[in-house]
């Protein structure tokens, strides 16, 4: 685990650039993962079974790597000075931190847990995703931490919801020889009487 942290002289790396050959394809992923956990609250505040691991290994090679990661993310060193010491010790702000970027790391890793989806509608979950079936096409949201995120995935879920409502109306309208536009009936559905 040491030898990924660090480059060839021993100088600490990035936790994107640090990763051995066979781990490279997830480089960019982990980077925006990694930036967007200073953004995160929680991930300093919470314990976590990666964050002990970091913690029972902490040297100075972890304090290198902390001074790198300042260097490099702004926010990080915002949000450290919002809690450390107020919040949180030195020590468990760098533990949580160094431990979530592991977890994001195994988890980009981990093999795909993929469930077979319908293509006629519903919505099935991916790896890292949740995708949204719908005759207007799939659309895909990613995942964070196993939960959809709020907005965007309210959003498409609600679109991909009308549009199944609006087609199933128009099919139940077609059905009973309503004619309408959309079902090429050529006439507007605020005329039918």
């Amino acid at each position: 685990e040491e030898e990924r942290a660090e480059g060839e002289e021993g100088d600490p790396q990035l936790p994107w650039d640090a990763l051995p050959p066979r781990e490279r394809h997830v480089a960019r992923e982990l980077r925006a993962r990694v930036l967007g956990l200073s953004h995160r609250r929680r991930v300093f505040l919470e314990d976590t079974a990666e964050s002990a691991a970091v913690l029972r290994e902490m040297g100075p090679a972890m304090a290198a790597r902390a001074s790198l990661m300042l260097e490099h993310d702004e926010a990080l060193r915002d949000i450290r000075f919002k809690l450390v010491p107020k919040e949180v010790a030195e020590e468990d702000f760098w533990a949580r931190y160094f431990g979530a970027i592991e977890a994001q790391r195994k988890e980009l890793l981990a093999p795909s847990t993929s469930q077979p989806h319908s293509p006629k509608g519903g919505i099935s979950r991916a790896h890292s995703a949740v995708l949204i079936h719908s005759r207007a096409g799939t659309r895909e949201i990613r995942l964070q931490h196993g939960h959809i995120l709020a907005a965007q995935g309210l959003r498409l879920l609600g679109d991909a919801l009308l549009t199944a409502r609006t087609v199933a109306t128009l099919e139940e309208l077609k059905a009973v020889g309503v004619p309408t536009a959309a079902a090429g009936g050529g006439r507007r559905m605020d005329r039918v009487r």
